[in-house]
């Protein structure tokens, strides 16, 4: 199951880098990459975030309840693990 290897992969980073075009903050597992980084390094720091494209999504837009996964049993997970 690749939601449960996302903490692994993470927790080896110092430095997240977004580069998020226009769909970026609709797609769940993307926001799930940032939240799972944020909670495992106490923060914000360490992400570098660039917009690329067309993309004017301001982060302080983001509603992780509005985002989308091609598969619906993966959204009901990511969001019950993010509610947690």
């Amino acid at each position: 199951d690749d939601l449960a290897c996302i903490p692994i992969f993470i927790a080896g980073c110092s430095e997240l880098l977004v580069l998020a075009g226009s769909t970026y903050a609709e797609r769940l597992w993307c926001l799930f990459e940032i939240f799972t980084f944020q909670h495992l390094n106490g923060g914000s720091k360490g992400i570098i975030a660039l917009r690329i494209g067309d993309s004017q999504q301001a982060s302080h837009m983001v509603d992780i309840r509005h985002a989308q996964c091609f598969r619906h049993q993966d959204r009901d997970k990511l969001i019950s693990l993010v509610e947690a």
